[in-house]
């Protein structure tokens, strides 16, 4: 298998997922693992900044496995404080940061991941001045 070089493509961030498996009858088969790691939410449960907002959920954060010891800090981290490390799609700006959030909130680590998303820069289409969009033709 060739490397990648990760200079060909734009960062798109890092999500913390927890490996899992549905359980739907059309991914019952041996060819599929018992546990699978996707970007898609109805799959893989995924860390999400607004457990802690006001209209949040609690539950969620800690089903996740955020530690309830660390619960109340992590409330009050989501009010204003992650926008140094998470943006508002809870996408880690740094591998480093995500790791430092899984330390700080005692995050189980149970079948986490940590998972990098990046954009190839041939899919790049310039528009104009200072303006660029993606394209997947």
């Amino acid at each position: 298998m060739d490397d990648i070089d990760s200079k060909m493509f734009y960062s798109g961030g890092y999500f913390l997922i927890r490996a899992n498996h549905p359980g739907w009858e059309q991914l019952r088969s041996a060819l599929i693992p018992a546990k699978l790691i996707s970007l898609s939410s109805c799959i893989c449960p995924m860390f999400n900044v607004n457990w802690g907002w006001v209209t949040g959920d609690k539950q969620s954060a800690l089903d996740f496995g955020i530690a309830e010891e660390a619960i109340d800090e992590f409330l009050d981290w989501c009010a204003e404080d992650y926008k140094q490390t998470v943006d508002i799609w809870s996408m880690f700006y740094t591998p480093d940061n995500a790791r430092q959030f899984i330390n700080r909130f005692k995050v189980d680590i149970d079948q986490l991941y940590i998972i990098g998303v990046g954009l190839p820069q041939a899919f790049e289409k310039v528009t104009g001045k200072n303006h660029v969009m993606m394209s997947t033709a």
